[in-house]
């Protein structure tokens, strides 16, 4: 069991779990777990039950022979993206999002051939993929997503501008829907949540690159993570506009 690889984890489960969105009813001891950057059984037991991120994790850690699904690379490449999602193989993702995840029963037939379709071309089981490409949200709320709920569900990104005692000034790019395109629009300034950082916050500096969900800060991210987290998420934005299609757009982005 790696601490390092729960307590990064936490930090990036936390945000959704605060809203009651997904995984187990256990706010109050996540936010800890996550404020206090502290792992053990407890916290394994509370992200095991989260019924999208643990199977996605322990699929990962099987591809790459790693025993751990909570390793700390195994983590970050769900989560952030990195060379352990090119050694998965396209087929036992098929067979894993329709038996583990059951996504057949969740989608149209034709959602699922579209869905198909996007493994032959480079889908990868990255966050990314499954929050823009497979659009029914899942956790404790089965409805389709809405520009708005597909943007707070993914991972993102911003520079630090300003630190303020429980929360961040970021520039960052919102994800926006435009002419039939999904696509990031223009740098903007957001001010996200850091109430769940507490001893953290001073290793934060004004210039620093982070990532958030829900609107609440996960981590501080190097440059290196910067260019993988938007890599996959470009990967993952660029499968959704080439096979989904019009009809399927319009309705999850105007709705």
């Amino acid at each position: 069991m790696n601490q390092h690889g729960l307590t990064l984890c936490s930090r990036f489960a936390y945000p959704p779990n605060s809203y009651a969105l997904c995984g187990p009813s256990k706010q109050n001891d996540l936010c800890w777990y996550a404020s206090n950057v502290h792992g053990d059984k407890g916290l394994s037991d509370i992200l095991s039950q989260f019924t999208t991120l643990y199977p996605y994790l322990c699929f990962i850690a099987g591809e790459n022979n790693i025993k751990d699904p909570f390793d700390p690379l195994v983590v970050e490449a769900y989560w952030i993206g990195n060379s352990l999602l090119e050694k998965t193989s396209q087929s036992r993702f098929a067979l894993y999002l329709e038996d583990t995840l059951g996504v057949k029963k969740r989608i149209t037939r034709t959602g699922y051939t579209t869905l198909l379709s996007k493994l032959h071309i480079g889908a990868l089981p990255h966050h990314a993929f499954h929050v823009i490409n497979i659009w029914r949200r899942t956790g404790h709320d089965d409805s389709p997503h809405s520009a708005k709920s597909m943007e707070a569900c993914l991972i993102n990104w911003g520079k630090v501008t300003k630190i303020m005692k429980y929360s961040l000034t970021i520039d960052t790019y919102p994800l926006i829907y435009h002419q039939k395109i999904l696509k990031f629009g223009s740098k903007q300034q957001r001010n996200i949540r850091a109430y769940a950082l507490n001893q953290n916050i001073h290793q934060i500096t004004v210039g620093d690159w982070i990532s958030y969900h829900w609107g609440i800060l996960c981590v501080r991210i190097s440059l290196i993570q910067l260019q993988r987290l938007i890599f996959y998420t470009q990967k993952a934005i660029h499968l959704f506009n080439q096979t989904t299609s019009y009809e399927t757009k319009n309705y999850i982005y105007h709705r």
